[in-house]
């Protein structure tokens, strides 16, 4: 539990599936449900907004997310009414929208607000929410407020994005977007998802004052030295005396150790050949566990024209990949 009364508890990217990701243990599942399960008991108690910036499923496909895990993750968000999600990459079919997708389906239960683009007002806190979007997802005007956010002046401001932003210093091997290159006049925090490794928070800028902060994934898909040691982190959000937002570290408690919840990497044998295929596709499939980019995002981010892209996602879609 919190350890002071928060208004807004949020967490990035639970990444729920039936099955384990490959080298994930079995029992994935049931740690994520039990993670959301702490999450919304706190916010039960602290009478909190529980929100998410996304990527609340970890597959596309609706075939590939069985009725009863929907049904347990329904039952899971029941005790607080409604659970508010800024839809992310993995909750997107590859037209872009959440049209027969798990998510589409929780907020037809009620149990889901998806807060699509503009403003919502969570207890006394405006929440300004950007979801993924792959045409504009390093372009610092699309998380910069616009008219129709229709902001107050007299409470704070909270921007969920799920988008590839970094603070500065942070560097990645492939298109992202530092914090400071926003203009966040008018932004008392800046919280993102999408990127799974604890990105801590710090301060943007001072003059106008905001800060950056994302936590990290709560579900850690990828073996990686980070989600190996780590602890894992929601956050407490909560008005001061200023006007602006305090920030509280939430311990997941029922999160497992990272060296628990792991299969080894299998090397290859002594002696054994590797074609130039082979090679490729394990570079490939490692740089994208990193931060689980998924394979609708890369086949948008390669330039291709929009007659082969539409084909190469459809046939991915058939084939259950996308």
């Amino acid at each position: 539990m919190p350890d002071v009364s928060v208004e807004i508890i949020l967490f990035n990217d639970l990444h729920l599936a039936d099955k384990p990701p490959a080298l994930r243990k079995e029992g994935y599942f049931e740690e994520g449900l039990a993670m959301l399960c702490e999450l919304v008991e706190a916010a039960r108690m602290e009478n909190a907004c529980l929100v998410t910036s996304g990527d609340l499923f970890h597959l596309k496909p609706p075939l590939k997310n069985s009725l009863t895990m929907l049904g347990q993750v329904i039952d899971a968000i029941r005790p607080i009414g409604r659970l508010f999600v800024v839809p992310g990459n993995h909750d997107l079919n590859t037209r872009g929208n959440l049209e027969g997708q798990p998510l589409e389906l929780l907020a037809k239960a009620g149990v889901v607000q998806l807060l699509t683009r503009g403003r919502w007002e969570l207890n006394g806190i405006q929440v300004i929410s950007r979801p993924y979007n792959m045409e504009r997802d390093t372009d610092p005007t699309y998380y910069a407020l616009e008219s129709f956010d229709g902001v107050q002046p007299d409470k704070p401001v909270l921007m969920v994005a799920h988008g590839s932003i970094v603070p500065n210093g942070a560097i990645r091997p492939y298109p992202h977007l530092k914090a400071q290159q926003i203009d966040t006049t008018g932004i008392d925090m800046l919280a993102c998802g999408h990127i799974h490794e604890d990105l801590g928070h710090s301060v943007i800028r001072s003059d106008p004052f905001a800060t950056f902060i994302n936590r990290g994934s709560l579900g850690r898909v990828a073996r990686t030295a980070s989600n190996l040691t780590r602890q894992v982190f929601a956050t407490g959000l909560s008005t001061n005396s200023e006007g602006g937002l305090n920030i509280e570290d939430i311990t997941i408690k029922s999160a497992l150790p990272g060296h628990s919840i792991f299969n080894e990497e299998k090397l290859p044998e002594a002696g054994a050949n590797q074609t130039e295929i082979e090679v490729f596709v394990q570079g490939l499939t490692k740089g994208m566990q990193m931060e689980q980019i998924d394979l609708t995002t890369l086949i948008k981010s390669l330039g291709l024209s929009p007659t082969i892209e539409a084909r190469m996602l459809h046939y991915l879609e058939e084939a259950g990949l996308a």
